[in-house]
């Protein structure tokens, strides 16, 4: 009778933890910060040759490492006057790593946070919903539907980020193009 209570007891407590564990994946998410409220990386890291007061970020691609297999000769094969080979070559593989393709960094510049007003985001709204990448309502605010299609027109500018870059305001008429000197 005890060991039907305690195998009673233990299957109250699994059921117990289950519920627990599961209760406990229902706790709400930390919330996503606005675009807006995101910092992007500023002059502290930006590229040397960035104006004061612009903001950047970078994208890594991490270099391209292969194995290299080569031979390598332990000794030589001993050869008799008449041109016989008494003992052949003997060769170990060696294999060691060779950078196939550098890591490189790519910096971009992009519309900073201040100047994300109300007023340039309804613009931004507009552009992006003029090409068909905003389908929401002209809010003025960065929302996750703005975010959305920032991301989606930068990639298919061939854009890096998700941020919108200066390139992407610039395509958008938002800002003015800036000429190469």
């Amino acid at each position: 009778m005890t060991q039907a209570r305690h195998f009673r007891t233990a299957n109250i407590l699994c059921v117990a933890a289950g519920l627990l564990y599961l209760l406990t994946a229902c706790t709400p998410a930390a919330p996503v910060p606005e675009a807006a409220s995101l910092s992007p990386l500023s002059n502290r890291t930006a590229p040397e040759t960035a104006e004061p007061g612009t903001c950047w970020d970078k994208t890594v691609t991490p270099a391209v490492v292969e194995t290299v297999t080569e031979r390598v000769l332990i000794s030589p094969a001993d050869i008799s006057p008449e041109g016989l080979i008494r003992q052949p070559a003997r060769y170990r593989n060696e294999e060691r790593p060779r950078i196939a393709q550098p890591r490189q960094e790519r910096w971009y510049q992009l519309v900073c946070p201040e100047d994300l007003t109300s007023e340039f985001t309804e613009n931004l709204q507009r552009a992006l919903a003029a090409r068909g990448y905003h389908s929401g309502a002209i809010t003025g605010e960065i929302d996750t539907e703005t975010r959305d299609a920032i991301a989606k027109y930068q990639t298919a500018q061939a854009l890096p980020g998700f941020d919108l870059t200066t390139k992407a305001a610039e395509q958008l008429g938002l800002i003015r193009a800036t000429l190469p000197q």
